[in-house]
């Protein structure tokens, strides 16, 4: 109804959460090219997706316009930062 109005911007989101976890690293690259077809078909200009995941974009397949890893790792390579809460903080243990 919105979009036959013609009286609101509307733009079709589509928002994905770790999808390549339910496939192996030989078919996770399908999900990449499902997403790159639809963004094709639909207009690049007239759909927005935000995907977070755990693999890098070019692991997936994926040909992004613009791209941001969110996690950030340590000196031993452990994950010390994850997500998109840009006011997040950890908390600070207390010593008992």
């Amino acid at each position: 109804l919105l979009l036959s109005s013609k009286e609101y911007p509307i733009i079709p989101i589509f928002v994905g959460d770790h999808l390549s976890k339910s496939y192996d690293d030989d078919n996770v690259i399908a999900l990449g090219e499902v997403l790159n077809n639809a963004a094709n078909d639909i207009g690049r200009d007239k759909i927005q997706v935000f995907l977070f995941d755990d693999k890098d974009y070019l692991k997936l397949g994926l040909k992004p316009d613009y791209s941001e890893n969110l996690i950030i790792y340590d000196k031993e390579g452990k994950m010390i930062k994850s997500g998109f809460i840009p006011f997040y903080k950890p908390s600070k243990k207390k010593n008992a």
